[in-house]
């Protein structure tokens, strides 16, 4: 995440234009831009699930998929990272603080 910033920072010598705007030819949308650590809801699909689960797993936003449109959610409750695209987050809320309240 921290290249990507980087990328669509302005340059000084490139008269206030970053790089990934001289690359492209238009000004970088970062509207995907989320706030790692807030907490986030992953879609499950109906073939992964009966009628009594729920529809979604609770983790905290780690990043950005690599390969593809998506985001990278840490699942506390299965100990794994999973890329999706289906994804809601909540930005108002810290994940950490909200899955395991105080920590030292």
């Amino acid at each position: 995440m921290p290249i990507f910033i980087l990328k669509i920072g302005v340059v000084k010598l490139t008269e206030g234009k970053t790089p990934m705007e001289i690359w492209l030819g238009h000004k970088p949308s970062i509207r995907h831009c989320r706030t790692f650590g807030s907490l986030a809801y992953v879609y499950v699909p109906t073939v992964n699930r009966n009628k009594l689960q729920p529809k979604a797993e609770i983790g905290i936003l780690v990043g950005y998929a690599v390969n593809r449109r998506g985001y990278r959610v840490w699942l506390p409750k299965e100990r794994k990272v999973v890329e999706s695209i289906h994804v809601k987050i909540d930005e108002t809320k810290n994940g950490v603080k909200t899955l395991f309240g105080k920590v030292k």
